[in-house]
């Protein structure tokens, strides 16, 4: 456990920066409560170089004996002050000492050298002194000193560095801190002692000789890293790498030279920091420099507070430094066993960490943002026992990373404002529940939320335990504009009342098992105007009365197995400006009606109707009770919808099913070939298909089809408002009714023939529209050249194919070239026979063209860079769909994109 804080500190997990503190610099941040004892003389007689200001901590007490800590101030040995230094670093880690209220704190002065006055070694013997004085003083000003003369430390910066580490080489000290100190004063001088280039003068004032020879001598007498025998105290040192005042080579030189006589040494380097670096005085430095004299000076390693009830009682008191709050220090861990304790102010911060292990614990306080904050690199376990915040409960308030674990009968209950997991723009609150773990609230749980004007990241994992919200009231992943939130849920169940992935932020819902449940009207992905929200569910189940996608914001589903049931509606685009988004490759979607894009007049009149889209993949399930509707009217208003079957139901796994089925004239509905052919949709009493928009194929472009024979692909009991006349852009379809189904065959008087992977064919006439059935002998990737004649700009052509392609998730990820006079496209097959398809009748009206393609050619080997061309089968469709929507599976904002 040895230097376990400060390692801990600097291995990359405490990302969190506290910024200089805005400190003028001729005053000490002295925290309330603090006694200054200014101007005591540490040297009889002395001068006013010889003297020094004393602070006691807040709630000081003379019969306890205190350790006691000496500053010493940087400038160059040639100036400066006890009440301040150029870099902050001596009144910053002045104030987090004192803010610990353990230790004693002395800034004293020294003689300081000039052109003609060398106080090498008088500064040196004069700090020795201050120890001496600081170890047998009783009385100041009318002040009881009570002091521990075996715990005395010292920090200091630059030539403040070199001083203190002078103290301890030579063991005056028991611990020394020294931010960029002259370790070796031989590495600014030249072999005859002369001062090498750019090397400060106040260098060689200090322990400048008459000749070079003495001159190099009294630099290496001035040299902590000469002392270093393996009786020294202990060192932490702190340097920049592009120091260029003294380079970080000291730091190193010295830390090498303790270690290598089995001494104590930690070196903490600041990348890319200079002399006068903000970095000195971040949360993370401050919290390792205390944590340094926390171990050496009060014997804890870490600093580890264990309290545990009196075993006549089940009842206990915390320390008195608990009625304000839980802060004994940076990198302080305290661990609680038992008991029934009522803290005032529970405030976990600055890398410190509180394990609960048994009983039960509640904060009550009377501020409303100060129930319980967990924050800057803290993390609370709970272990069998129940942590009640009767206000609030912030994890990651204002800086760095902070977490909640919940476990093993662990509980975590939170009234009134609710639990927040991130409001701090630069780090991350999460909560975690494992096996056994349960977080409750009456109020609410917001994951990436906000306050006092900031909005930061929340997570929430839960790995087998129960997260339940009372009352119907929210769940909102994402709830601030800006925000960022993610839940995770690989198992365990989540009850709440409403549910927002995407509440006016952004917010991830990934469920990969275990089951979410809603109780109350609504689930919202992306709740409001320029929301996003995306539900990935991988397993698992989610529950609900009511399921907008896309209702005011960007909503993006993605169902790859397990459940989502809707009790009643499921709406996709539902508001103006709702754009709703879903994909389903497997599992189930149920609901009794389903809305693809509502009109709905609420929202601006600007912005367009709701938009909605689904995608269906062959091994899935839609169970609907009630009504589809493709583009449906409400409040006068047309939502415009596009419902995207793929795939037949050859394999017997894609079952679409529904009681009734309207498309309006902004719905559109495509039947999309795999390589299994043509989906099929079941209706049960009655299909009205005679307004919306009906594609089959790929707009005249590549169709994986496997067979040219008749297929079903609108199976329905009572089929009405059908004419053949209502299909439009069928290409090379042939739509008739037979019965109560439509049925779409291949028109074979268009076929102009069969390519396989090494058959070349020619047309005797050019064709305005036509297709070839592909008949490869193996699983082949075929590189097809469609040779065109007619007049127009081919370039212009190719865009417009390419354009169709974005229109289907099946060839999102194509790209048709233009080479010459002549389309390259390419051909994706796995043994299966498909159908290369054109159709150009519509494209020349438009465009005053006439373009046909007059033969057909196989190229065996592509050119590189000619093309860019995949038809995707199976999950492969899937995943063209949803990286061209360029959505987020995960985060490592938090997310990928």
């Amino acid at each position: 456990m040895k230097l376990f804080v400060y390692q801990l500190l600097f291995a990359g997990m405490l990302p969190g920066m506290l910024p200089e503190m805005g400190l003028a610099q001729s005053n000490v941040p002295i925290p309330e409560g603090v006694t200054v004892l200014s101007n005591q003389s540490y040297l009889p007689g002395g001068n006013d170089h010889q003297v020094m200001d004393i602070y006691l901590p807040a709630d000081y007490d003379s019969s306890r004996s205190y350790p006691v800590v000496l500053a010493v101030h940087g400038g160059g040995w040639y100036s400066g002050d006890k009440a301040f230094d150029s870099h902050y670093m001596l009144s910053n880690t002045l104030a987090a000492l004192l803010n610990t209220k353990e230790y004693i704190v002395a800034s004293a002065n020294y003689s300081l050298t000039t052109a003609t006055t060398n106080p090498y070694p008088t500064a040196v013997n004069e700090l020795k002194q201050a120890v001496k004085y600081l170890q047998t003083v009783t009385q100041a000003e009318g002040h009881t000193l009570s002091i521990n003369s075996d715990k005395i430390g010292a920090f200091g910066g630059s030539s403040g560095g070199n001083l203190v580490e002078m103290l301890g080489a030579q063991n005056v000290v028991c611990a020394v801190t020294a931010f960029c100190g002259q370790s070796d004063l031989r590495l600014f001088l030249n072999a005859d002692g002369s001062l090498k280039t750019g090397v400060p003068f106040y260098n060689e004032w200090y322990f400048g000789g008459t000749t070079g020879a003495e001159t190099l001598a009294n630099a290496k007498a001035a040299s902590p890293i000469t002392y270093i025998d393996g009786n020294d105290s202990a060192f932490l040192l702190v340097h920049g790498t592009a120091d260029t005042t003294v380079p970080y080579e000291n730091s190193v030189l010295l830390n090498n030279a303790v270690k290598e006589v089995n001494g104590q040494s930690t070196l903490i380097s600041l990348g890319g920091s200079g002399h006068d670096a903000a970095a000195f005085v971040t949360q993370s430095t401050l919290s390792a420099v205390v944590a340094f004299f926390h171990e050496n000076l009060l014997g804890r390693n870490p600093d580890v507070f264990r309290f545990q009830p009196n075993t006549s009682t089940a009842d206990y008191s915390l320390p008195e430094n608990w009625e304000e709050g839980f802060a004994p220090g940076y990198g302080d861990v305290a661990e609680i066993y038992g008991g029934t304790n009522k803290i005032e102010l529970l405030r976990v911060a600055n890398a410190q960490q509180l394990k609960i292990y048994g009983g039960s614990n509640t904060t009550v306080v009377k501020d409303r943002w100060q129930g319980t904050n967990i924050d800057g690199g803290a993390t609370v376990t709970l272990e069998n026992a129940t942590l009640t915040s009767e206000l609030a409960c912030l994890v990651s308030e204002t800086d760095g990373d902070a977490e909640i674990i919940v476990r093993d009968g662990g509980i975590l209950n939170v009234h009134a404002y609710g639990l927040h997991l991130g409001t701090a723009p630069n780090g991350t609150g999460k909560v975690t529940i494992h096996e056994g773990g349960k977080v409750h609230t009456t109020t609410y749980v917001r994951i990436g939320s906000s306050h006092e004007g900031r909005t930061g990241k929340g997570e929430l994992t839960l790995d087998g335990g129960e997260l339940t919200i009372d009352n119907n009231n929210v769940l909102s992943v994402g709830y601030a504009q800006g925000a960022y939130g993610r839940m995770t849920v690989p198992k365990g169940t989540v009850l709440t009342g409403e549910m927002r992935i995407g509440d006016s932020g952004e917010g991830i819902l990934n469920l990969f098992g275990g089951s979410v449940t809603v109780t109350g009207l609504i689930t919202y992905v992306a709740a409001e105007l320029g929301s996003t929200g995306t539900l990935n569910v991988d397993g698992g189940t989610l529950t609900g009365e009511y399921l907008l996608v896309g209702s005011r914001g960007e909503g993006f589903v993605h169902l790859s197995s397990g459940q989502i049931t809707a009790k009643s509606n499921f709406n996709i685009g539902v508001y103006r400006g709702g754009k709703g988004d879903v994909l389903v490759t497997g599992g189930t979607l149920a609901a009794v009606d389903m809305n693809i894009g509502l009109g709905e007049t609420t929202g601006a009149e600007s912005l367009p109707p709701g938009t909605g889209i689904l995608t269906l993949m062959g091994n899935s399930t839609l169970k609907l009770s009630g009504k589809l509707n493709v583009g449906n009217v409400h409040n006068s208003e047309e939502g415009v919808g596009t419902l995207n079957l793929v795939g037949s139901t050859a394999r017997g796994e894609g079952k679409w099913e529904s009681r009734t089925f309207t498309v309006g004239t902004k719905g559109t509905v495509q039947f999309l070939a795999d390589a299994t052919g043509l989906p099929t949709l079941t209706v049960a009493e009655e299909a009205n298909i005679a307004n919306g928009t009906w594609n089959l194929g790929l707009y005249g472009a590549v169709a994986a089809f496997s067979q040219t024979a008749p297929v079903t692909i609108l199976d329905t009991g009572n089929l009405t408002g059908w004419e053949e006349g209502a299909w439009r852009n069928n290409g090379l379809w042939k739509i008739a009714q037979s019965g109560n189904d439509l049925v779409a065959t291949l028109d074979e008087s268009l076929k102009l023939g069969t390519v396989s992977s090494n058959f070349q064919i020619a047309f005797e006439m050019p064709a305005e529209k036509g297709w070839l059935e592909i008949s490869p002998t193996d699983d082949a990737t075929l590189l097809l050249e469609l040779i065109l004649a007619g007049d127009g700009n081919l370039v212009d052509l190719a865009e417009w194919m390419n354009a169709e392609f974005q229109k289907n998730p099946l060839t999102r990820s194509m790209k048709v070239v233009s080479s010459d006079r002549s389309l390259m496209i390419q051909s994706f097959s796995l043994g299966n026979s498909h159908v290369l398809g054109w159709d150009f009748t519509s494209y020349n009206a438009q465009n005053d063209t006439s373009f046909a393609v007059s033969s057909v050619a196989n190229v065996p080997e592509p050119e590189t860079g000619t093309f860019l061309l995949m038809t995707l089968v199976g999950f492969l469709i899937a995943k063209s769909h949803l990286f061209s929507q360029n959505r987020r599976f995960s985060r490592g904002k938090i997310s990928c994109n």
